[in-house]
């Protein structure tokens, strides 16, 4: 099956989060996440898909940060281009 959608989402330090949960006329638990000041986005899921998200959230912000610092140990090392 190919992609139908695609979708990107900008989150500035900025940006309104704003959080909902509710339970389903199940009795299961669902979470919501807003994103943006008028709720621009939203993600929504059972809580352990939504802490799922979240792990791989910080686990790219986190290799983010890295690949910024290893730009910047080897910037630093290598000598000034002339």
């Amino acid at each position: 099956m190919g992609v139908i959608a695609s979708c990107s989402v900008c989150v500035r330090e900025r940006s309104e989060l704003r959080e909902q949960s509710f339970l389903r006329e199940s009795g299961e638990p669902w979470a919501w996440l807003y994103v943006g000041d008028d709720a621009e986005v939203s993600v929504y899921g059972r809580p352990a898909a939504m802490r799922r998200l979240g792990a791989a959230v910080i686990a790219a912000a986190d290799a983010a940060d890295r690949l910024a610092s290893e730009f910047e140990h080897v910037d630093g090392a290598a000598p000034a281009a002339a």
